[in-house]
């Protein structure tokens, strides 16, 4: 299940029909007392190898019925606030949002903490209980304790993640192709700068090949279409041909 292809709603019935707590998700009856412990479950969830958000839901009993809350209850402008008290390293601060759903005749609470490629996110100064330096995580339905670290291979995963390399090669160089700066020409090739093994070919098909356009150019002031074919490539492999077309520009003049 993607998550981010369904409502609230729809989410957090998923996440009731699982019966327990997860990676992405955590049920609590009532807000955070202390701003220390919710700041550490934000982190932990923005410290994840997954590209999910993840969701604190408030309102959800200890034997998983949403009931509500009774406690004083934050605002986003009160979350973003809290965070923005706390020193994270190079300001990389988790971003999130609040909103309020009923569901089940009932008022539930739900933080979104966005996913991010910017991980490991860690304090430069102390917190609550969280120290500085140290890489606090989501493993499953547990948090790292406060006077821990992640396990070694899970911040190894999590430094991948900032760097790209967690990703498939299809899935980073369609992420990358919003940077332009990040690609580079060469002939007919364009290659990612960093990742040169990574590169798009564009090339013009023969128009003697198609015997006629396309039946919606006849639509058009100009019914001539141009076509071109498209080559994802990674490491000399094609892992995604395109067919493009579009409308040919001719000239006024005979």
């Amino acid at each position: 299940m993607r998550l981010s292809d369904h409502t609230l709603i729809e989410i957090v019935k998923y996440f009731l029909g699982r019966n327990k707590e997860g990676e992405c998700w955590d049920f609590k009856q009532e807000w955070h007392e202390n701003n220390g412990d919710l700041v550490k479950d934000i982190v932990c969830f923005a410290n994840t190898v997954h590209d999910e958000d993840c969701f604190i839901i408030f309102g959800i009993s200890d034997d998983l019925k949403p009931v509500g809350m009774k406690n004083p209850r934050k605002t986003q402008a009160n979350v973003i606030d809290t965070l923005s008290n706390v020193l994270f390293a190079g300001d990389n601060a988790p971003k999130v949002s609040l909103e309020t759903i009923n569901y089940a005749k009932t008022e539930l609470d739900i933080l979104r903490i966005y996913n991010t490629d910017l991980t490991p996110i860690y304090l430069k100064k102390q917190y609550g209980a969280m120290k500085p330096g140290c890489i606090y995580t989501r493993n499953g339905d547990t948090n790292t304790p406060d006077n821990s670290n992640a396990d070694v291979m899970e911040i190894e995963r999590l430094w991948k993640k900032r760097l790209g390399l967690t990703k498939p090669a299809l899935e980073y160089i369609l992420d990358r192709l919003h940077n332009r700066l990040e690609w580079s020409q060469c002939g007919e090739y364009y290659y990612n700068v960093y990742k040169p093994e990574y590169c798009i070919k564009e090339y013009y098909e023969d128009d003697m090949d198609r015997e006629t356009d396309e039946f919606y150019a006849y639509a058009q002031t100009n019914e001539k279409m141009s076509f071109s074919l498209l080559d994802i490539v990674a490491n000399n492999t094609v892992i995604l041909y395109i067919g493009m077309l579009g409308l040919r520009i001719w000239s006024s003049q005979i």
